[in-house]
């Protein structure tokens, strides 16, 4: 879990952990799995990285997030000790995924500080993997317009969401055609795999039951879930991640050749 100071920006990396070790690998390349893993830490599989806005560890209760206390926790490794890197969300969000980030993503200004960058999802890429950004809130795909508006989900993670806190859209390399930054040309990458989740989560999860979920999943949660919305009652991500580990334990065993 990761949080900072100020504008915070929480990760449920136990949500993270449990799903990565209790789901069966997948097929990648011998060049994208480690021969050998620590001891006691089982070869990982799926990835799930949950991202929350603004709630600290004293924020968390089980009258406000049971299922994550009372269920992932138990089976996870709690990374108490574990902090975000600067001030604001943006910045955050693009360090999480990159290892960097700039002064213009320190003020939260959007697609505007676009980078041509290395990052995680490009990374991916070239290991053969497959990912997807799944968002709970708004319909577009690879949307880099439409602001705070994130219909028909409610209120968005935090003002100006598909423009701050969405990382993928925020790389040349991913957004654009033939690695161009570009509102109108977007890649054919960006427009399949930074999409809709679906209401509520639908899309997602009948994903997880039929097993097609890509090896690294990016899960953002729109206002209310994430924990940054003053929302009755309140909640700080436990519906996403019951549904999501309740449609996981259903679903059948994953085939390689369906992991995309």
């Amino acid at each position: 879990m990761i949080r900072s100071v100020g504008r915070a920006l929480v990760v449920c990396s136990a949500f993270l952990l449990f799903l990565a070790l209790t789901v069966s690998p997948v097929a990648m390349p011998a060049s994208a799995r480690p021969d050998r893993v620590g001891e006691g830490v089982p070869r990982l599989g799926h990835v799930f990285l949950i991202i929350g806005e603004n709630t600290t560890y004293s924020h968390l209760k089980m009258t406000n997030a049971p299922y994550l206390l009372g269920t992932i926790k138990p089976a996870s490794a709690w990374l108490t000790r574990y902090y975000g890197t600067t001030h604001w969300s943006q910045a955050n969000y693009v360090a999480l995924t990159s290892g960097q980030f700039t002064k213009c993503q320190q003020q939260d200004y959007g697609v505007s500080c676009h980078q041509n960058v290395d990052n995680l999802f490009h990374q991916i890429d070239v290991a053969g993997g497959t990912w997807k950004t799944w968002l709970e809130g708004g319909t577009a795909r690879c949307d880099t317009g439409s602001g705070s508006l994130c219909t028909p989900q409610g209120r968005c993670p935090l003002t100006g969401f598909y423009t701050t806190g969405n990382p993928a859209i925020l790389y040349d390399d991913v957004e654009g055609a033939h690695g161009v930054w570009s509102r109108k040309h977007k890649s054919k990458e960006c427009l399949h795999d930074d999409i809709y989740a679906g209401n509520p989560m639908g899309k997602f999860n009948r994903a997880l039951a039929a097993g097609t979920v890509p090896d690294f999943n990016l899960v953002l949660p729109n206002g209310c879930e994430d924990g940054e919305g003053n929302c009755k009652p309140i909640n700080t991500g436990s519906s996403t991640a019951s549904s999501s580990a309740r449609s996981r334990r259903s679903r059948p065993h994953p085939r390689s050749a369906t992991t995309g």
